[in-house]
Formats: structure tokens, C-alpha cells, sequence
């Protein structure tokens, strides 16, 4: 006759103060880049938060983008948003979205104030800036098929393969590029590169603003002050329902004319000042957007926007921040819950787990069925909810 056992089982984890955004994440793409023109315009956000408040949101990751953020070299500006707001997306709504081979994080860190000053991010290394010899760099480092240690070329590469394999069916020629437009982003990057993407994305532009307006006609510019007003009202309400905007900006010179582009990230407003990241170093995660003229200087035009809607997606635990060793995602959870057997009156459980009952579980997993344990000679009748083998 079979024996009768209990099995107690615990369940430990922790559980940080934060939060985390649902709903949409909006997205905006440029052609070209802005350089370093008008940095000494901007007016850089202040830091508002102490460390003993740091939290695992929206605004604290993309003021900290900037160790593992891809290089804006010339004319990738449009890549660096991309990759910026993967990587968010890849932290705060499903691992799975950057492979894991390509992701990058602090892994040193011994607090929480230390994980959040270096949001995770992608592999990147440093590149020419010349095209033509860019160009030569990217085919020569992806000779070697084992040489993955660039997300941004990655893409580059899979995105100018993808074009020209089209344009060769088609019996036409494809010219390399390394720049994006928004028509980009909705007829390759998430039609080809990211398909589960593709039906979520939709666009906006200037234009589309002016029409909605009614008394404006196509002829007002991006720089009309009832069009300005109008984007920049989109892009705050997108905020106000915890979405990060990447925007493409308009470099308006002092004679009023758009001498080229660039794609920054918005995620944070105060008043009528929008902040956002431009994509190059230190202190440029945190500048205002200027979007009118001061005296002979440069300003900024918001040419287009546009969102991938996450309503209904189906989120996935992440392990990007790391603390003393430990994964956290970005809900602010530890990565797993750990799950310790033990046999009644506290003994160590000398049966055998089920082969299909893992000891980690990811941490938004709400409810684990936890399957029954074997031990010889043994037959299993239930659990106990309490350490003194009650309940």
C-alpha cells in the first residue's frame, strides 16, 4: 500500500515600486539627419526626480538612451528612432521583439538607480560616416556571417537585401541607402522585418493635420503657426496616454527654408515644451524641440507621426534590467518566480519534480498550474498553502 505525502511549495518574489505604459506606442521617421546644427538652441530638460524615485517608466528610459543606443551616423537618424523605440517595446511589452543576440544592457549595476541611468538597449559598433565606404563596411562585416554585433547594420543590410530582391523580380535596379522615410517604415521595416507590426501601424503628417483643420488649405507650410500648434497637440495627448512619439522634424534655416531631416523620440512635455531624444550623445536624450523662430536662428518644423497600436498585444516578460545579477522586466518585477519543494513538516523533498514543471516562472505569470511530483512509493494527495502544513 502506497504511502500518503503533502508537498509545501513556496513561491518568492520581488516586487519594485513602478509602473508601466499600455496602449499605443506612436512613431514618427525622417529622411535624413540634422547633424549637429542648433544643438546650442536647445534648452535641455532639468532633472525633476531624485534617485530614491527613479522608476522603470516611459520618460526615465528614454532620458537614459543613450550607452546602448545605435550610432546616428549620416542619414541612419531614421534607424536610431526605429531602434530607440524597439528596444522600449522590447523592455516594457514582449522580449522577444530584438533578438536576444543583438540586445544589450547594464549588467553591472548594484541598485535600482543604477540599472535605470543606462537603458537597455542593442550591440552597435563604431562605422564610417561616408556613404560610399559605408556602404563597403557593412558588406565586408557581414561577409562573416557569424559577425553579429550591430542591430543597426542588421537592419540596414536585411532592409537593402529585401529592396533589392524586389526591384531584381521587377527587372529595375535598387540604389543602397541608409535613409527612411515613413512610407519606409509601413512598406518594408513592418511588412517584411517585423510583420506582427504591420497591421498595427498607422501614420499621420502635417498635411493630414491641415485637412482636418478645415479652414486651412494645403497651401499652409509645417511651419504655419495653426499647424505647428495642431502637431504639437497630437504629440501631447499621445503623452498624456503614456505613448512615446518619434517625430520627424523639419530643419527650418533663418531664411525659412527645410534644408533636411531628423527623427527624434518625444516622451515628455511641460507647458508647451516638448522634450524628446535626438539620437546622438550626452545631453541630447533630453532636448526641446524648437518649433519657432528666435531672432536668426534655426528652428524645427513636425513634418510627420505615426503609431503602432498595442491595444490587445499580447505582452511578454523581459529580462533587460539586471541588479546584482538579478533580471527585472520592465513592469518592475523580478524576472521569475522561484518555486522551492519541500516535503511535510518542512523536509527536503526527496521525490521528483515533473519534467514539464519548470522552478522559474516568468513574473507575469499570474496564475502557474502546478503539476503533482512523483516520489516511490508514495501516492500525491495535495498541497499545503502554509509552511506548518496547514490550509
Amino acid at each position: 500500500m502506497k504511502k500518503i505525502y503533502y508537498v509545501i511549495i513556496f513561491a518568492f518574489i520581488v516586487v519594485m515600486s513602478s509602473f508601466m505604459f499600455n496602449g499605443n506606442i506612436a512613431l514618427a521617421s525622417g529622411t535624413g539627419d540634422l547633424g549637429d546644427d542648433g544643438n546650442g538652441t536647445q534648452e535641455n530638460l532639468e532633472e525633476t526626480e531624485s534617485s530614491s524615485s527613479a522608476t522603470m517608466d516611459m520618460k526615465t528610459f528614454f532620458q537614459n538612451s543613450l550607452q546602448y543606443a545605435p550610432m546616428n551616423s549620416e542619414d541612419s537618424c531614421a534607424y536610431v528612432s526605429l531602434i530607440q523605440y524597439l528596444s522600449y517595446l522590447d523592455t516594457f511589452y514582449d522580449d522577444d521583439i530584438i533578438p536576444e543576440k543583438y540586445e544589450k544592457k547594464n549588467e553591472s549595476a548594484t541598485s535600482l538607480e543604477e540599472a535605470l541611468s543606462s537603458s537597455p538597449g542593442v550591440l552597435r559598433q563604431s562605422y564610417p560616416t561616408d556613404l560610399t565606404t559605408f556602404q563597403t563596411y557593412v558588406e565586408e562585416y557581414f561577409a562573416n556571417e557569424e559577425n553579429e554585433k550591430d542591430f543597426q547594420l542588421y537592419l540596414i543590410k536585411t532592409y537593402n537585401k529585401i529592396n533589392q530582391d524586389i526591384c531584381e523580380k521587377k527587372g529595375s535596379n535598387w540604389v543602397y541607402t541608409r535613409k527612411l522615410g515613413m512610407q519606409d517604415y509601413e512598406g518594408t521595416i513592418f511588412k517584411y522585418m517585423f510583420p506582427a507590426f504591420r497591421n498595427r501601424f498607422l501614420r499621420t503628417s502635417y498635411s493630414t493635420i491641415v485637412r482636418e483643420q478645415g479652414e486651412l488649405t494645403n497651401n499652409y507650410a509645417p511651419n504655419n503657426e495653426i499647424v505647428v500648434d495642431a502637431m504639437k497637440g497630437y504629440i501631447k495627448d499621445r503623452i498624456d496616454e503614456g505613448y512615446p512619439v518619434i517625430v520627424s522634424l523639419g530643419h527650418y534655416t533663418s531664411g525659412g527654408s527645410i534644408t533636411n531631416r531628423h527623427s527624434v523620440v518625444a516622451y515628455y512635455y511641460e507647458g508647451d515644451r516638448i522634450y524628446a531624444n535626438f539620437g546622438w550623445s550626452s545631453p541630447s536624450s533630453t532636448f526641446q524641440l524648437i518649433t519657432e523662430r528666435n531672432g536668426d536662428e534655426d528652428y524645427y518644423s513636425i513634418l510627420d507621426a505615426g503609431y503602432i497600436s498595442m491595444g490587445g498585444y499580447e505582452e511578454k516578460h523581459s529580462n533587460n534590467y539586471i541588479i546584482n545579477g538579478e533580471p527585472y522586466c520592465g513592469c518592475g518585477k523580478s524576472n521569475s518566480v522561484e518555486i522551492y519543494y519541500k516535503d511535510e513538516g518542512g523536509l527536503t523533498f526527496t521525490g521528483t519534480n515533473p519534467a514539464e514543471q519548470p522552478i522559474y516562472y516568468i513574473c507575469k505569470t499570474e496564475n502557474v498550474e502546478l503539476l503533482a511530483p512523483t516520489k516511490e512509493d508514495y501516492s500525491f494527495h495535495g498541497w499545503y498553502m502554509t509552511s506548518d502544513c496547514s490550509g
